[in-house]
């Protein structure tokens, strides 16, 4: 193949197409780079290590940007160059690349795409990840991921609806907001930006809500990343249940933080047909926490 990249080459210069000649060169560098990384994995490793300046991928398309900067298609060796650099981690470095083909080629009929993936290093983003479930007055883990933002704001609403509400299906929309819910609390929350662009992993301490239940709402500060929500239980039971027999199950209840049995605590069951929730039977443990019921019908 690589034959075939010289024999196109020197026909591309014998017609004077200098675009096509820097494209098929570009090509040959790429396949010729891939080739190298698949035969001589130990040594690849090894360049990948060392400075970038060392590098004889990088040292290959700077030669090419060298002899070709007066084409503005030299901006596809730019992209090119930014690309790679970013596989590298080195995404300062890669914005720089990309700005300065941006800046030399600004009409090229490509443009966009550097631009793109200037923004693309540059976009904001954060990703949350919290237990549905949490033990009220305590703290809890939240989690976050995040690049290109300086903080989010979490917001609790306590949502007027019993847990087996058909409404609680619904989509979790402004009016659901005014409708069921009230502003419980509202705090926010400092993120350190990582200057090397890349993404990063938080924990925070929340102390959860009181008994109930809740939608958990993130606000990022940035408009640009949209706001998430999902509803959260805040309750100190934690239920087990085994089958006794053909007919009947345990249900066990316990308090989630001690795991000491609760007693006297009245259990509930619905059965979800997707048209609405219906009560199927209701029981109280006994000093044991415990409580037999029929088993639900398939």
């Amino acid at each position: 193949k690589c034959r075939i990249y010289k024999e196109l080459i020197a026909y591309y210069q014998l017609v004077d197409n200098k675009d096509a000649v820097l494209l098929t060169e570009l090509e040959r560098l790429e396949y010729t780079k891939q080739q190298f990384q698949e035969t001589n994995a130990d040594e690849w490793e090894n360049i990948k290590k060392k400075e970038l300046g060392a590098d004889p991928y990088i040292a290959a398309l700077n030669d090419l940007i060298a002899r070709n900067s007066s084409n503005e298609i030299c901006a596809e060796v730019y992209l090119e160059k930014a690309n790679y650099v970013q596989t590298r981690n080195k995404l300062p470095l890669a914005l720089e690349i990309l700005n300065e083909g941006i800046q030399k080629y600004p009409k090229y009929k490509r443009i966009n795409v550097l631009k793109e993936k200037n923004e693309q290093i540059l976009n904001p983003y954060l990703s949350v990840e919290s237990p549905q479930i949490i033990y009220p007055g305590e703290l809890f883990d939240f989690k976050v991921s995040h690049k290109n933002l300086n903080g989010f704001k979490i917001c609790f609403y306590k949502v007027n609806l019993p847990v087996n509400s058909p409404i609680l299906e619904k989509e979790i929309d402004k009016k659901f907001y005014k409708k069921y819910t009230s502003l419980l609390s509202s705090e926010h929350y400092s993120l350190v930006r990582p200057l090397d662009y890349q993404q990063k992993d938080s924990v925070f301490k929340v102390k959860a809500p009181s008994l109930g239940l809740y939608i958990l709402n993130i606000i990022p500060d940035e408009k640009a990343i949209n706001t998430s929500e999902r509803f959260i239980y805040s309750s100190a039971f934690k239920i087990l249940t085994r089958s006794l027999s053909k007919d009947k199950v345990q249900v066990i209840t316990l308090d989630a933080q001690s795991g000491q049995p609760i007693v006297g605590a009245t259990v509930t069951l619905f059965v979800n047909n997707k048209v609405d929730i219906k009560e199927h039977s209701k029981v109280t443990t006994d000093a044991n926490g415990s409580a037999e019921v029929d088993k639900l019908e398939n």
